[in-house]
């Protein structure tokens, strides 16, 4: 039905091809634009295919050269023609007409497109599959050919009956097993359809599947079949219990609760929470409908309460699973289709919590700044009938004590506190002033604590406390104090109130003095000092000071020079009534002391090993020089008085220094 002219057009644009740009590239590049007139000098037979050509092959009813070959030239040698011309166009020709086109795209495609030989050929092989099956196997060309050789051909079009088409979709999923549902949904083909599914099922809907792959054979009213399928994939869970760990032990016993309302989240292997439940009345709590892969639970700890220990025992579905590391989640858990995790559970129990009932309760028996008393009591409160041990203590006394200022009796390690009341546990004891006590106790070995405090009197800070022995001509001591609080300060000796401490007044004897100090807040303790004091007669002096290395051999004691330790020191000389002499020895520091009576005294120091002394009496600072002399060591004479004090007696020495007698030799060999 096609007109002669665009017949012919047809029959000319078919002869090029992607290798015509090519050629004609070729000519410009070798002949130049005029170079085009060798192949456009094919418009003249052009032009005849389109005027001539055309409208006579029209006119002769033919579709194919072999049909005009037939019409123009019959018998044997019309026969052979054909034959030969088939050989040469479709092995020769159209092979190697093939070659040049598709050798053509692909220099098209590399150099355009960018595209490699392969990627053009794949294209254009799809691009031409998609043609012929849209609409090139639709048309077929008959020939018929009777005995006298004479044909004649049509061309003809099948219309197919339309087969019917089919997609499965799921209604719902497998969550707990045999719940999933499938539904097929059926087009094209002729209605009404029927069905039959690969588990036996004839309905639209299969219904109580597990996980699994399932097909549906499809049949139209034509007999027409179509099948499709849809793979269920089973979806997994997990949960379990949160239960109160009442005995410690880490196990799940059949009287231990369970615990509601703790949050519990659900992670992803990623670690990042992606669901959150609360547990029921009963403790328990679960995740459904998970898809398969891997997960963790995390808990959220109740106030007041702790996890248990970490997998007890080997039987999984009883122990705690929290781990305290991995921030009180449980090890992942990787689930396949259908799986269920029913062993993820926590155990949990109460933190005993302590305090101290009526701490530093003031006993009121002083007797000196640092031994007033306090009573306290530790109470705990944890589950009942349980065992609370002290196992080590420091500064607890014992309750039994005597009264200061014999010393306190401490508290044994092992002592068990008493369960007043259920679940609460009581000791009472007692503390020193400023002492601080530690008691660490603990339950069946579950739990530890460490309790302390420290408690204090009111700080008086006398002045100058009366003690020991006083000289009778001593000057009066006038009481003064600055408490660290307000209050009132009271002094007695003897029982009677005073403001001083004079030994001449009182006289030679021994006496008591007490400082009270009452605080004016009642909360605080009342503070007392009680101290004994004797009055005499005959009083002692002192004489002391130091010996030291004089590095320097300057005889002057200076900053850097170390002292002189485990040096002998000799005191000798006449007191009002006898001869007197002692013997003593320098400390770690050079230092020494003599206590001595009144009296006329001289010193003698050891030369120690390896020492000369050094010059005596250098200076004018008699603080400072060595009074030791260099022949004797010994100092001059000296007298001192009733509690005088003379710190001025030292002595320096200095390492001595050893000729050398033998030089030595001189080697030969000098670098």
């Amino acid at each position: 039905n096609m007109p002669w002219w665009l017949l012919g057009m047809s029959m000319v644009a078919t002869t090029f091809s992607t290798d015509t740009p090519n050629l004609v590239t070729d000519i410009v590049r070798q002949n130049g634009v005029a170079g085009n007139w060798v192949w456009w000098a094919f418009l003249l037979t052009g032009m005849l295919t389109v005027f001539v050509y055309a409208r006579l092959w029209r006119k002769s009813e033919v579709l194919t050269d072999i049909e005009f070959y037939e019409l123009r030239y019959s018998g044997g040698g019309a026969r052979f023609l054909r034959m030969f011309r088939s050989v040469y166009l479709g092995l020769l020709f159209n092979v190697l007409a093939t070659a040049a086109v598709c050798l053509a795209a692909m220099k098209i495609g590399e150099v355009m497109l960018g595209l490699n030989k392969f990627e053009t050929i794949g294209i254009a092989a799809v691009i031409t599959v998609i043609f012929s099956s849209l609409g090139g196997f639709r048309d077929y060309f008959v020939t018929v050919t009777d005995a006298n050789e004479c044909s004649a051909s049509t061309l003809v079009t099948i219309d197919a009956i339309p087969n019917p088409t089919c997609e499965v979709s799921m209604v719902n999923n497998v969550i707990l097993g045999g719940d999933g549902e499938l539904t097929v949904d059926a087009s094209g083909g002729t209605a009404p359809y029927t069905y039959e599914w690969s588990d036996g099922q004839t309905t639209q809907n299969a219904t109580g599947l597990n996980g699994g792959t399932y097909a549906v054979t499809v049949t139209d009213a034509n007999g027409c079949t179509t099948v499709c399928d849809f793979t269920l994939i089973a979806q997994s869970g997990l949960g379990d219990l949160v239960w109160e760990d009442i005995n410690h032990n880490g196990i799940q016993d059949p009287d231990e609760p369970g615990f509601e309302g703790v949050t519990v989240y659900l992670k992803d292997e990623n670690g990042i929470i992606i669901d959150s439940t609360l547990t029921n009345a009963d403790g328990f709590y679960q995740f459904i409908d998970l898809t398969p892969g891997t997960y963790a639970v995390m808990f959220v700890l109740p106030d007041g309460y702790q996890y248990t220990d970490l997998n007890v025992g080997t039987d999984d579905t009883v122990d705690n699973d929290v781990d305290l590391s991995t921030n009180q989640m449980t090890m992942n858990t990787t689930l396949d289709p259908g799986e269920f995790d029913w062993t993820l559970d926590a155990g949990i129990d109460l933190i005993p919590y302590n305090l101290i009932a009526d701490p530093c309760s003031c006993l009121n028996n002083a007797t000196n700044e640092d031994n007033g008393q306090f009573s306290e009591e530790i109470l705990i409160f944890s589950y009942p009938n349980e065992t609370w041990t002290i196992i080590d203590q420091i500064g607890m006394y014992s309750t039994a004590s005597p009264p200061p200022p014999a010393d306190p009796i401490p508290v044994p390690n092992g002592v068990s506190l008493n369960e007043i009341a259920p679940g609460e546990y009581s000791y009472e004891f007692i503390i020193v002033d400023s002492e601080t006590y530690i008691a660490i106790t603990l339950t069946n070995g579950f739990d530890t604590f460490t309790i302390e405090n420290t408690c204090f009197y009111p700080e008086v800070n006398i002045e100058e406390v009366p003690e020991g022995e006083l000289c009778i001509t001593d000057d009066p001591i006038i009481l003064t104090a600055l408490p660290n609080m307000p209050g009132t300060l009271t002094f007695f000796v003897n029982g009677e109130e005073v403001s001083e401490v004079n030994p001449a007044e009182l006289g030679i004897g021994s006496y008591e003095f007490i400082a009270e100090f009452v605080p004016d807040d009642t909360e605080e303790c009342t503070a007392t000092i009680i101290t004994q004091f004797t009055v005499v007669e005959n009083c002692s002096a002192f004489i002391g000071d130091f010996v030291w290395n004089d590095v320097n051999q300057d005889g002057i004691q200076d900053p850097s020079e170390p002292g002189l330790p485990n040096i002998m020191v000799i005191i000798t000389g006449n007191t009002e009534s006898a001869p007197y002499a002692d013997t003593t020895f320098t400390d770690a520091n050079g230092n020494y002391l003599f206590e001595v009576p009144p009296g006329i005294y001289k010193l003698t120091f050891e030369l120690p090993d390896g020492f000369l002394p050094s010059p005596q009496g250098v200076g004018t600072d008699d603080d400072i020089d060595s009074d030791a002399d260099a022949v004797m060591g010994m100092t001059e004479l000296f007298a001192i008085e009733a509690e005088e004090v003379d710190l001025s007696w030292d002595a320096g020495f200095y390492p001595k220094c050893d000729n050398i007698t033998s030089p030595g030799t001189i080697s030969g060999y000098q670098f």
